[in-house]
C-alpha cells in the first residue's frame, strides 16, 4: 500500500461541482437548496434551524449541475429524502487550492 501524501491532505478546497445523475423528471424535487446565513435573525434564539434562509432550490434534473465556491459565506443543503422518493446519484468534483501557486 502506498503512503498518502500530506500535502493532499492539507489543501483547502473552493469549489465544489456537483453534476445531478436524475434519472429522469420524476426526481425534480430532491434538489439541493442554497442558503443564506442570518445571524442577527431573532428567531435563531428560538431554533437554530432558523439561523438559515432558503434562498434557491436546485431542481434534481438529469443532466444538471452547480458549483459553488467553498467558504465561510456559501452554504448548502438537503432536507431529509422522503421514504420511497428515490436516489440520488451524482458526481461530485472538489477543486482544491494548490500551496505552492500564487494566484
Amino acid at each position: 500500500m502506498a503512503a498518502l501524501d500530506a500535502a493532499r491532505l492539507d489543501r483547502e478546497p473552493f469549489a465544489h461541482v456537483y453534476f445531478y445523475l436524475a434519472r429522469d423528471d420524476s426526481q425534480r424535487a430532491l434538489g439541493t437548496t442554497l442558503y443564506r446565513r442570518r445571524l442577527l435573525n431573532p428567531r435563531v434564539l428560538l431554533a437554530l434551524s432558523n439561523m438559515f434562509e432558503p434562498v434557491r432550490r436546485l431542481e434534481f434534473l438529469p443532466n444538471t449541475g452547480y458549483l459553488f465556491p467553498v467558504g465561510s459565506r456559501s452554504w448548502h443543503g438537503r432536507e431529509e429524502v422522503p421514504a420511497g422518493a428515490g436516489e440520488r446519484n451524482s458526481i461530485l468534483l472538489v477543486y482544491y487550492r494548490d500551496p505552492s501557486r500564487e494566484w
